[in-house]
């Protein structure tokens, strides 16, 4: 495994689960939309004590509701278990280009959120998938919000989102404020 410094631009696609067997397999849970994706993307990298190690995949098998992996240098028990609960990263330069007006959830999450009356809602702080569209999770913290609760807003394009500005990190969306 290759060390060095941190990669602040490193993205989190998976995490590693307990050992599966005592040959140095392990689980891990992909966080990407189409789980099997997850092996599109490399090499991996591990974050661990404020250094990214270089994982090098030599097997990996479907195992229903999560998959199991072997990794080089990794050949017991104990040397996956190590692993448990690590997050796996890969470079963002590697994801693929989008089209136009499309986005990754990693661009959309802190945002700030304006209605067309140029009040702000707040900023986003999460993202949930449905199968009609995703949903903004908006963390509110103004005076006016009186139940401390966050604002959900579908992303429905043209409709409630207006305009989206990544490299603003702002987004216009046309929600009564009283909606919250």
């Amino acid at each position: 495994m290759n060390t060095k410094k941190r990669n602040p631009d490193n993205l989190i696609i998976a995490q590693f689960g307990i050992p599966h067997g005592i040959l140095g397999w392990i689980r891990i849970f992909s966080f990407t939309k189409k789980k099997q994706n997850i092996f599109n993307y490399h090499p991996w990298y591990i974050n661990e004590s404020e250094k990214i190690e270089k994982v090098h995949i030599q097997f990996w098998k479907n195992k229903e509701k999560y998959f199991i992996v072997k990794i080089k240098d990794v050949s017991n028990r104990s040397e996956a278990k190590k692993l448990t609960n690590i997050y796996i990263t890969i470079k963002e330069n590697i994801l693929p280009l989008l089209k136009n007006n499309e986005y990754y959830w990693k661009d959309i999450i802190n945002c700030t959120i304006f209605n067309m009356e140029n009040k702000k809602l707040g900023i986003v702080i999460n993202l949930i998938e449905t199968p009609s569209n995703d949903i903004l999770v908006i963390n509110n913290k103004s005076k006016n919000n009186i139940n401390k609760k966050n604002i959900l807003i579908p992303f429905i394009k043209n409709k409630v989102i207006k305009i989206v500005n990544i490299n603003k990190k702002v987004i216009i969306v046309n929600w009564n404020y009283t909606f919250e």
